[in-house]
């Protein structure tokens, strides 16, 4: 609030024509009379009309309801992650300032500034401008999750942070601790542990999709089935995908045309994981990334049971199919940089991510790209809002010379 009265007032020119050269405040009131307009020195005058004001923006606010004390007393939420981000000298003034605006909900779109009688309407522009008929509200969740007009900034945030968490993953997966070398019974000398590389578990878990740092591939339902079948040992032909899709979903009541059993062949999860343990059931694992709005204090379970919905399906599907033991892994984090430690920790443990040190490194990583992601987002909303355009390409700060490798994904999306 305090930046954008700031702002408000360099466009105000003060009055200096007194003879005693003191600046001096006009402002108009509504009476029984009509509008009346005031001038005078800083003081009781002007003082008294501030503090009624500000009385009012603060009963306007709903009793009882503290959003900054609720966020930051989640439990197990990565709050330590959060403070770590705000303290770092190397992110920008401006980030610090517009991250503490949406942790305490006093980030100035345009339902908070309704809110406190600073705008006219709590309509987002955006959704407005492209049809007149919206009764979207601008709120931040609005504009970090749902807001059509920053569609491909959200994508490219999506991105940033899963692919390099996916890759990490990949990397610190079917890792375990090297075994300490052996002492003879007559050594007198302390051997000490030698750096030697990890050996790799005899069943791996594999991740296809991912060939970079970088870059992850995306793969649809019928890329898994055929990956599958084109397995030695499995029985399933590739060419009968299509007849076992369309009987799979007649069994579930459905009348399906060529188009439906396409529809649910193509669609396309953010990750996929195999395993092959020798003597035992095959495992699939398909993932999912979310970057969700975490206002709610129930946001990663809500999204959990929408995100298990979408795949439920093709999970029954591949079971039945194959003889795969198959199951959906779900990576939430909160838009705000809010992590739960302890499910995500697990679900890194059921890839082979086995190792503290490494879980603790990518918990760290994810969370500190995901505030990167915000305040990315927030310079394209800022954009769209007042140079009315959707051409990202041409946008300032995509001249960055340093990025980290999230930040560079998300910005080679954005700008092709």
């Amino acid at each position: 609030m305090a930046d954008r009265a700031a702002d408000t007032g360099r466009g105000a020119e003060p009055i200096w024509s007194w003879p005693s050269n003191r600046v001096r405040y006009s402002w108009t009131s509504e009476t029984d009379t009509g509008t009346t307009t005031h001038s005078a020195g800083w003081g009781t005058t002007v003082k008294h009309p501030i503090s009624q004001r500000d009385a009012g923006l603060c009963r306007s606010q709903p009793k009882g309801t503290n959003f900054t004390k609720a966020f930051l007393e989640r439990r197990d939420a990565s709050q330590d992650l959060l403070g770590e981000y705000l303290a770092d000298s190397n992110v920008k003034e401006a980030a610090t300032r517009r991250l503490l605006q949406s942790v305490s909900n006093q980030f100035p779109c345009n339902v908070t500034l309704f809110r406190n009688g600073l705008s006219p309407t709590p309509l987002c522009p955006q959704c407005t401008r492209s049809n007149p008929q919206s009764q979207q509200r601008e709120s931040f969740g609005h504009i970090q999750c749902w807001c059509p007009t920053l569609a491909k900034p959200r994508t490219a945030a999506h991105h940033s942070i899963w692919r390099e968490l996916l890759a990490s993953i990949k990397i610190n997966s079917n890792i375990t601790r090297a075994p300490l070398p052996a002492q003879s019974s007559d050594s007198t000398t302390e051997v000490r542990p030698t750096a030697a590389p990890r050996p790799a578990k005899t069943a791996q878990w594999e991740f296809p999709t991912v060939v970079t740092s970088t870059m992850v591939k995306e793969w649809t339902i019928k890329d898994i089935v055929c990956h599958i079948a084109a397995d030695p040992e499995s029985v399933l032909q590739i060419d009968e995908i299509d007849d076992k899709t369309d009987g799979f979903l007649r069994a579930q009541g459905l009348n399906p045309s060529a188009q439906d059993v396409a529809d649910f062949l193509k669609k396309r999860p953010d990750g996929v994981a195999f395993r092959r343990p020798v003597g035992a059931q095959k495992q699939l694992r398909i993932l999912e990334f979310t970057r969700a709005s975490d206002t709610s204090d129930d946001w990663q379970e809500k999204k959990e049971v929408e995100k298990n919905l979408r795949y439920c399906q093709h999970v029954k599907f591949i079971s039945e199919l194959t003889s795969w033991h198959v199951e959906q892994i779900n990576f939430t984090v909160g838009i705000r940089g809010q992590l739960q430690s302890t499910s995500f920790k697990r679900r890194l443990l059921s890839l082979g991510v086995e190792t503290d040190k490494a879980q603790e490194s990518i918990r760290k990583l994810t969370v500190r790209r995901t505030l990167e992601a915000h305040e990315l987002m927030l310079r394209c909303y800022f954009s769209a809002k007042y140079s009315n355009t959707q051409d990202w390409s041409n946008l300032s700060f995509l001249q960055s010379a340093t990025t980290s490798i999230g930040k560079g994904i998300f910005l080679h999306h954005l700008s092709s």
